[in-house]
């Protein structure tokens, strides 16, 4: 009986010294990626982009959750919604989508709420997932397709001013976009950044600050809409 005993103090030692590597190793991980630069090509065309809005906006609608540094954030938007140019209006294969990096397309995923419109494409590297949402992914376009970096993986398909998602997290392993919510604008690679610049588009012009939306909050969503976004110069 002792013998067994044991046995079975030793295998949940030797499982609770897995699991505590594991996720030592999993937050070390996040350590050496936390301000890493590894987007190596912009997933749009800023040619093509009217207006881009802010993370921590009111447009669109609530999307709140625990950001990046683990803090709690509510009633504001933290992702970043591009608006094509007008001129794009009623198109389904104009406006380009493309891969921020090579590696796997994760996951496609149709829209499921009601009223939304396309597919998600989710690409994911050391726990980070870039999710661009309400487009149309390019034909034959599959989950767990290799794809270069700035490969051509799809369409936006904007109508009277509609916008497309582009949203960040680090979630680890699975999806969860309530958790570690950044903006990809804080991991483009110095040239992908020098890019984003001439079109007078910055990390720090496209964020607002956490302190300046909890002093003031979000009285509703879309209702300044010229308010949350920041122009494209073109």
């Amino acid at each position: 009986m002792w013998k067994w005993f044991r046995w079975i103090i030793l295998v949940i030692f030797i499982f609770v010294l897995f699991a505590v590597g594991a996720y030592i190793l999993e937050n070390q991980k996040f350590e050496n990626s936390r301000y890493a630069k590894f987007i190596t090509a912009s997933p749009i065309d800023l040619d093509q982009i009217d207006r881009i809005s802010y993370v921590r906006s009111c447009a669109g609608h609530d999307y709140s959750g625990e950001n990046i540094d683990g803090e709690l954030e509510k009633n504001r938007s933290m992702k970043h919604y591009a608006i094509p140019m007008e001129t794009f209006n009623h198109t389904n294969n104009q406006v380009k989508i493309f891969a921020p990096w090579e590696g796997k397309i994760t996951k496609i995923e149709a829209a499921s709420k009601a009223g939304s419109t396309g597919s998600s494409i989710y690409f994911s590297k050391d726990g980070w997932w870039f999710e661009i949402g309400h487009v149309i992914p390019r034909l034959g376009l599959r989950a767990g397709q290799r794809v270069k970096s700035g490969e051509l993986v799809g369409y936006a398909e904007p109508v009277d001013g509609s916008a497309f998602d582009l949203q960040f997290y680090h979630s680890g392993r699975y999806v969860d976009w309530l958790k570690g919510i950044d903006s990809y604008m804080n991991h483009l690679t110095p040239n992908v950044e020098t890019y984003y610049a001439k079109y007078g588009l910055t990390p720090e012009n496209m964020v607002i600050s956490k302190n300046y939306r909890d002093q003031n909050p979000c009285q509703g969503f879309n209702n300044n809409p010229m308010e949350d976004q920041i122009v494209v110069k073109h």
